[in-house]
């Protein structure tokens, strides 16, 4: 994997090769490789992920790719289950350097034997429990475990719909995770915007970073659909935006020269 470019990293999440471009020339540390980010991310298809990652490959940024079959809870079926180990292991062949998932038991507790599952499938590479988290009844448990378990970085809005809103939870996460045996890497994610990231930034020690970065893009048809085929088909689409991608990071180099 590659270093990243600067000390207080920011990762992007990408569902095309248009947001790949832009975040790439916008200066995003890492991608976060994903489908349908209109319901939150999905596993990418074989096709899309191999038109991102044939972008992606050429620049020294380095990637995750989202691993979760549909919307909804992550409280997983065992064929969900296996086909998520295939994805895993295909889109591993394919050159995918590290992954983002999470299971939840039936009580929205960490489901440690899955997660462990779709861990061993990625054999060693580096991993990021996503948001997920943020229904477990107990945090703290949730972390130990995730910790022990060996992922690398937790994506976490601090339990709340958006960061702006758990600047304080965050705050004791990260504390919290310099306590373990195992810190694990705390990243805030979920309406990360100019005020929320300057939030943490002035109130937290979070040094990783976590938003789509994008502006709604214009329908490419010159009609308005008869109806919609889903209720995502009636949201305004949106796309990766390189000059939010360096507001972003200008805020993020603000907080660099002062941390």
């Amino acid at each position: 994997s590659f270093k990243p470019l600067h000390s207080m990293p920011l990762e992007v999440c990408v569902d095309s090769a248009k947001s790949c471009y832009e975040c790439l020339f916008g200066g995003a540390d890492r991608l976060e490789v994903c489908g349908e980010l209109s319901v939150g991310g999905l596993t990418p298809t074989i096709g899309s992920f191999e038109s991102m990652f044939r972008i992606i490959r050429s620049w020294p940024v380095d990637h995750r790719v989202m691993i979760r079959p549909r919307g909804g809870d992550f409280v997983y079926d065992d064929s969900e289950m296996d086909a998520m180990v295939m994805d895993i292991e295909k889109l591993r062949e394919r050159g995918a350097r590290g992954f983002v998932f999470g299971c939840l038991k039936k009580d929205y507790t960490l489901d440690d034997v899955k997660c462990k599952r779709l861990l061993d499938a990625t054999r060693g590479l580096p991993c990021t429990l996503h948001r997920c988290f943020d229904w477990t009844p107990d945090w703290k448990q949730a972390m130990r475990t995730a910790s022990e378990l060996g992922f690398r970085t937790i994506l976490t809005s601090g339990q709340q719909p958006t960061v702006g809103t758990a600047i304080g939870t965050l705050r004791e996460m990260a504390a919290f995770s310099a306590t373990l045996t195992q810190p694990i890497e705390i990243m805030a994610g979920s309406g990360l915007d100019e005020a929320s990231l300057r939030a943490l930034l002035d109130q937290t020690t979070i040094r990783w970073f976590h938003g789509s970065a994008s502006t709604p893009v214009a329908a490419a048809s010159i009609h308005n659909p008869p109806f919609p085929m889903g209720p995502q088909d009636q949201e305004l689409r949106k796309s990766a935006d390189r000059n939010v991608v360096k507001l972003l990071n200008a805020i993020i180099n603000e907080g660099r020269g002062t941390n």
